[in-house]
């Protein structure tokens, strides 16, 4: 089975969040949304970005797509 892998990139420390699991590009959309929608990211969210870091699957335990970078998917506006 393929997992879709993503990340939130930080632009001011240039640094990439730990990877997270989601359906979908929309599904991780909407997780996105949730997180720089939180109290606590509410100053930093205008510094994030969401990224796709590629298909990893269970049956051979390594990515699948051969990304040779992470593949932006949205910036601090995640509501489009």
């Amino acid at each position: 089975m393929l997992y879709k892998f993503y990340t939130i990139y930080d632009r001011k420390s240039g640094l990439y969040g730990t990877p997270f699991l989601a359906l979908n590009h929309e599904c991780a959309k909407r997780d996105y949304q949730r997180i720089v929608s939180t109290q606590s990211n509410e100053f930093i969210a205008p510094d994030l970005e969401l990224y796709f870091i590629g298909d990893w699957s269970s049956d051979t335990g390594v990515f699948a797509d051969g990304l040779n970078k992470p593949e932006f998917i949205v910036g601090a506006i995640a509501n489009e």
